[in-house]
């Protein structure tokens, strides 16, 4: 199968790949955290939490801030007020669904 094809399966575009390997993933690694998470924010969700626990952490919410970055050590100004704006449990970190309703308040 075409890998535009396989995209499509799974809702995503040629150029939405770019941006996850540009964060560093492998085309190979961004299509297998696609069938994990195929939806578009689960997709997100899963490429920015590094470390798999299934929770962003403020760094690893600013990879989909500035998707260009390798590391983010942390946020602050704007950046961190976003983030605490989107915890709306005041957790310190977001789940999937804290993530996808600041997305869908986003757009």
């Amino acid at each position: 199968m075409r890998l535009e094809a396989k995209l499509s399966a799974y809702g995503f575009s040629l150029l939405r790949l770019a941006f996850y390997v540009c964060i560093g993933l492998s085309v190979t690694s961004a299509l297998a955290v696609a069938q994990q998470r195929p939806t578009r924010d689960g997709f997100m969700f899963s490429t920015a939490d590094a470390d798999g626990d299934g929770l962003l952490a403020p760094g690893e919410f600013g990879y989909v801030l500035y998707p260009g970055s390798r590391r983010m050590a942390g946020l602050s100004g704007a950046p961190l007020e976003t983030f605490r704006a989107a915890d709306t449990d005041a957790s310190g970190s977001l789940d999937m669904a804290e993530f996808s309703a600041w997305l869908k308040q986003r757009n």
